[in-house]
């Protein structure tokens, strides 16, 4: 007897072919497994957290009851800037001062501040200072065969 081309398998089933490899009920029995377990594990967190911020709330000491205790306090700085913009062409400003005027920096010692430009005239006409010599080259050593 020839077969049908239709029917691979089953006998009497009318659908078409049927795997039987595939245990969906295993497959099922893993899923609600996995399902119970990740439960578990998610219940079992929240107990801890719970338990641990239970533990961090008694050990927060009490809020002061002085008035002066509950007052908001500035912390030491460094304090945000108010305008940043402005502290910062009061700097450019008092740098740019600096650069551009004459000032004792050691009087005692006769080292004075020269503005940039005047600075730059003078390092023109007499040139830059010589460097030091370098120093003679180290002797090579030997070395044993």
């Amino acid at each position: 007897m020839a077969e049908s081309p239709g029917s691979h398998g089953a006998p009497g089933a009318g659908g078409g072919p049927v795997d039987h490899e595939l245990d969906f009920r295993g497959i099922l029995v893993f899923i609600g497994g996995l399902l119970a377990v990740t439960l578990v594990v998610m219940g079992l967190m929240w107990g801890v957290t719970v338990l641990f911020k239970g533990s961090r709330a008694r050990k927060d000491p009490a809020p002061p009851a002085l008035a002066e205790a509950r007052e908001a306090r500035v912390p030491p700085g460094p304090n945000l800037q108010p305008n940043p913009s402005a502290d910062l062409a009061a700097f450019r400003a008092a740098e740019q001062t600096e650069l551009a005027t004459w000032a004792w920096v050691d009087r005692e010692k006769a080292v004075a501040r020269v503005p940039v430009e005047r600075a730059l005239e003078i390092v023109a006409s007499r040139g830059l200072p010589a460097p030091p010599p370098m120093p003679p080259p180290a002797p090579a050593r030997e070395t044993a065969p």
